[in-house]
């Protein structure tokens, strides 16, 4: 992943990756506090090892919605709504294909403008990825 990006999502003949950045930060208390930008997923753990593994869990989580009801339209759609766009600048058009039940060669989704939260501009960064099989 490219170091501007914090979040892609790549749609192909295969699946569903998923490629983020989760931003991290030890509290007083111990735990650790998370965010997930693109996403905009926060949460706390006990320790990293922990949080990583919350981090795949909360993603497939999230996309595991849309593989059970196996709408890759109403992702592209929400992927949309988060702030993602097509990195070649065809997202309209390539949600409207899906619509129309077309399914796209491969198409990757970014996230377009970010601003990461105060708190987690000096966090410790843990790239993730995950990958999910999604019927058209």
């Amino acid at each position: 992943m490219k170091k501007n990006q914090i979040a892609t999502v790549t749609i192909n003949d295969r699946g569903v990756h998923v490629h983020y950045r989760a931003y991290y930060r030890p509290e007083a208390n111990g735990m650790f506090t998370w965010f997930i930008p693109g996403f905009d997923i926060y949460y706390s753990s006990r320790d990293k090892e922990s949080g990583a593994n919350k981090s795949l869990n909360l993603t497939k989580s999230w996309l595991s919605f849309y593989e059970r009801q196996s709408k890759l339209s109403e992702l592209m759609l929400d992927l949309r709504k988060m702030g993602f766009e097509a990195s070649d600048g065809n997202t309209d058009y390539k949600i409207m294909k899906a619509i129309k039940g077309e399914r796209p060669k491969q198409i990757k989704f970014r996230v377009a403008n970010y601003n990461t939260p105060e708190r987690f501009k000096d966090s410790e960064v843990m790239e993730m990825e995950n990958q999910f099989a999604i019927a058209s």
